[in-house]
């Protein structure tokens, strides 16, 4: 069955059930390897930005959650800084772990909160035109030279690999986490007819420091793997209090 299949199946109108068939292969149990599990279909709206205040000693951290780059991104993310400056922050983490990217434009907004206004965010070359576009930081810059962790993992993808890489390399921000995962290729979609279209690629972005990280992504300044185990049994984030304490050094 192909996703697009599973997926057809798995939605349906608000309010009815559906059940799925769940597979653990890494579950010793028998009992437990393969289940089902009943739910209720509803919708399910999840906010792309989401913040919170953390103390540590004596210095309080902003807490930013970026999930996705969606078009709604740069005007959450606008709300949530205007009730994180009302705290004297001494430091953020901006904590992009799982997130896929979406629009690049969009991707720039967000790293010009953390860049000098004229900075190189990203450069997208182009294979057959040979052009370049310079994307430059353009916002406010409220976070500017404040002591910045940004968090990533494998998931941590396109726009949020360039949003990564471009505060690390203009405002001195360390990485912390796992490897990204490395899309650093422009694509297109070009229909065919007849419900067919081709995807294709048609250049490159490249960091502030002429990098491209396609295939080979980010390798953080800080590598330490999501301790699950922690997390289930404790809700103990370990990469989020690595992140506190390397902006507590930061501080320094």
């Amino acid at each position: 069955m192909t996703t697009d299949d599973a997926v057809k199946l798995i939605r349906g109108p608000q309010g009815t059930t559906v059940t799925l068939t769940v597979m653990r292969p890494s579950e010793k149990d028998a009992a437990k390897k393969i289940f089902n599990v009943t739910v209720t279909r509803a919708a399910v709206n999840i906010p792309s930005v989401s913040s919170k205040v953390i103390i540590d000693g004596k210095k309080t951290l902003g807490y930013i959650q970026i999930s996705i780059i969606g078009q709604d991104t740069e005007t959450a993310l606008e709300k949530e800084i205007i009730d994180l400056q009302k705290q004297h922050l001494d430091g953020i983490i901006l904590d992009l772990r799982g997130n896929g990217g979406g629009f690049l434009d969009i991707g720039v907004q967000v790293a010009s909160h953390f860049i000098p206004t004229g900075k190189t965010v990203v450069t997208s070359r182009y294979r057959l035109s040979g052009d370049n576009q310079v994307y430059t930081a353009t916002g406010s810059g409220e976070f500017v030279g404040m002591p910045t962790v940004v968090l990533v993992d494998g998931l941590t993808a396109s726009a949020g690999e360039i949003i990564a890489a471009a505060l690390s390399e203009d405002d001195g921000a360390k990485i912390v986490g796992t490897q990204t995962f490395g899309k650093g290729s422009i694509q297109t979609v070009a229909p065919r007819g007849a419900g067919e279209a081709i995807k294709y690629t048609i250049g490159k972005w490249f960091t502030p420091n002429n990098e491209n990280v396609d295939t080979t992504g980010i390798k953080p300044d800080v590598v330490i793997p999501f301790d699950t185990g922690a997390y289930t049994k404790s809700a103990v984030d370990n990469q989020l209090q690595t992140a506190e304490a390397q902006a507590i050094k930061l501080m320094k």
